[in-house]
């Protein structure tokens, strides 16, 4: 699976399917370090994915005298 051709919704639902095979041990040590392997990279995409939303959120937040104003999305402002 490319992670680049997924969307992050897509990831994260494929990271909870491994989780959910890895917790129930019936796998064979070869399959556990496969579906480890491919939760790994899943986890490194998801968390890119999220550090540049994250970056974009700030710019839109970015004001003109070029102060950023971080805030929580719940702050409502």
């Amino acid at each position: 699976m490319n992670n680049k051709e997924i969307k992050f919704e897509e990831a994260l639902n494929r990271l909870k399917e491994i989780t959910k095979k890895l917790e129930d041990n019936n796998l064979e040590i070869d399959d556990s370090l496969k579906y480890f392997e491919e939760g790994v990279r899943l986890y490194k995409y998801c968390r890119e994915k999220l550090n540049n939303v994250d970056g974009k959120v700030k710019l839109i937040l970015e004001q003109n005298d070029d102060v950023i104003k971080e805030m929580d999305f719940t702050d409502g402002e």
